[in-house]
């Protein structure tokens, strides 16, 4: 019996121990808060996680025209877009500005592969050690204008993953609601 007590209360210190050194460290902030507004668009309200601090924002009843200083091409992508998000909800006056600089620069995309496309990807540089071929600054232009517009269109539920990652979301509330019925 005496060595039982002996090992019961040496892990009763330990644990002790371990208590008080987690009380002692300083614990991180924790989650973001998610907004009640985006938890109905993601399909994961309920009652009990709802703040009621909902962020009203100003849904747009009205595609706004395209800004005058659009070319013809990100005028169309533009009306495009902003139809699609109109159609969902998804157009709100804060997220204006982000839809126009995201059509400008799918516009500007098109155009640098449109030109990619006759001129060709590489250009010849003369170096002083004779002519060599080289990637065009045109290709590489191309590609940071693609990837600033796919940071951007994330943000809108564009790209194939973000969709996925709502309607995975969806789903895994609408599973977890038919195992625990």
């Amino acid at each position: 019996m005496g060595k039982f007590l002996q090992s019961f209360w040496f892990v009763h210190r330990m644990l002790r121990n371990v208590y008080t050194h987690a009380k002692l460290i300083k614990m991180g902030k924790g989650r973001k808060v998610t907004s009640d507004n985006l938890k109905i668009m993601k399909g994961t309200d309920q009652k009990c996680r709802m703040t009621g601090k909902g962020t009203s924002l100003s849904v747009i009843s009205k595609v706004p025209p395209a800004p005058s200083w659009f070319n013809p091409l990100a005028r169309t992508v533009y009306m495009d877009v902003a139809r699609e998000l109109l159609a969902q909800n998804l157009l709100h006056i804060v997220g204006l500005p982000l839809v126009i600089s995201y059509c400008n620069t799918i516009a500007v995309h098109l155009q640098l592969e449109e030109q990619l496309s006759t001129e060709g990807r590489f250009i010849t540089i003369e170096t002083k050690n004779g002519l060599c071929e080289a990637i065009s600054p045109k290709h590489k232009a191309s590609l940071d204008t693609l990837d600033k517009a796919l940071k951007i269109s994330a943000e809108f539920g564009f790209t194939p993953i973000s969709q996925q990652r709502i309607i995975s979301q969806v789903t895994e509330k609408d599973n977890n609601d038919k195992f625990f019925n």
